[in-house]
């Protein structure tokens, strides 16, 4: 078994800043922020409340220090401090980016408008609708939603393997991801 030991957060304050009604994207971001003590701003991008004008008024405030978004809308935020304010966000330390593929070409233009965040793109298992579900007989099956092709990869001779997702979307490219988890074949 496991022992999770409870640490401090480095960051004190966050904003979520993700769709949060339609996709519970946002709201697992916000739960998961709070679990460890972080103060979070539910801002969410179809709120009439929170529009992009005031989280960028927010992010320049001061008030929060983390900011979870889409690579898109992070990097408007940006454009937006610096262009309407003349400022970088700089009391920001830390940037998620979720939701899409982010190109190293965002990845330089979103380091440049938050110089002192460290950014992370966390885009992968997160975005896809499949996965392990577990049934009444305490075994884990895989589902996919159609989009979503699952492999073993590298059987041994107990029939485990290790366990890829690969998104067929015709609006992406085809993309893989080893899951960490392992699988085994039963027949």
């Amino acid at each position: 078994g496991f022992r999770v030991q409870h640490c401090q957060p480095w960051v004190r304050s966050a904003l979520v800043a993700l769709p949060l009604a339609s996709n519970p994207m946002g709201m697992k971001y916000c739960f998961a922020l709070q679990s460890l003590g972080v103060e979070t701003i539910p801002a969410g991008v179809h709120t009439h409340n929170f529009p992009p004008a005031r989280v960028v008024q927010t992010l320049l405030e001061g008030s929060v220090e983390f900011l979870v978004a889409r690579p898109l809308e992070a990097e408007l935020y940006g454009r937006l401090a610096k262009s309407l304010h003349g400022k970088q966000v700089e009391d920001i330390l830390g940037v998620l980016v979720t939701g899409e593929v982010c190109s190293p070409a965002r990845m330089r233009a979103l380091q440049a408008f938050y110089p002192n965040a460290v950014i992370r793109s966390v885009y992968g298992l997160t975005e896809l609708n499949s996965g392990l579900f577990s049934c009444s007989h305490g075994a884990y099956h895989f589902v996919a939603n159609g989009q979503t092709l699952i492999e073993l990869d590298g059987l041994d001779r107990q029939m485990r393997a290790d366990v890829y997702f690969t998104v067929l979307r015709p609006d992406t490219r085809v993309i893989r991801y080893r899951t960490g988890d392992v699988g085994r074949l039963i027949s």
